[in-house]
């Protein structure tokens, strides 16, 4: 689920994104049974138990993590921020509250403002081709064999 580039994460890095990643799936206030799966199944590099458990009863309470900024490179943010981007993608919706921790996450990975900015649009242009694809698939099973 989560890209390879973890493994280049040291164990505090890791644990910072994976409290991330669950605060992402918070953020629009509303955790689905089968994002707490997702989660666990995206948070499965940690190596303690213990920290995926807190990360879900982060998640079960509506906590949204407290960060600090973290410098790891401009590259690995960027993995991080993209796959923030893609769980917020998830249920083809994209909430102002999941815009704003967006913003959140990529100023504490020390992005500039401007940069955070377009990855919030970007993010919100994959919602809009999400649904039409959504919206076309639809079509597509509504058709008879002959059209």
């Amino acid at each position: 689920m989560v890209e390879s580039f973890v493994n280049e994460l040291s164990g505090r890095q890791k644990r910072w994104f994976a409290h991330a990643i669950g605060g992402m799936i918070s953020a629009d206030g509303k955790v689905a049974e089968g994002e707490k799966e997702y989660l666990r199944e995206a948070i499965s590099f940690l190596d303690d138990t213990k920290d995926v458990t807190d990360i879900l009863h982060e998640v079960d309470k509506g906590d949204l993590p407290e960060l600090k900024p973290l410098a790891v490179g401009r590259e690995l943010g960027f993995h991080m921020l993209s796959t923030l981007v893609v769980i917020a993608n998830a249920d083809r919706e994209l909430s102002q509250s999941e815009q704003d921790y967006l913003r959140k996450i990529g100023t504490l990975l020390e992005f500039p403002a401007d940069f955070v900015e377009d990855v919030v649009k970007w993010a919100q242009t994959l919602v809009k081709a999400a649904a039409e694809e959504h919206r076309l698939a639809q079509r597509a099973m509504s058709l008879s064999m002959n059209s």
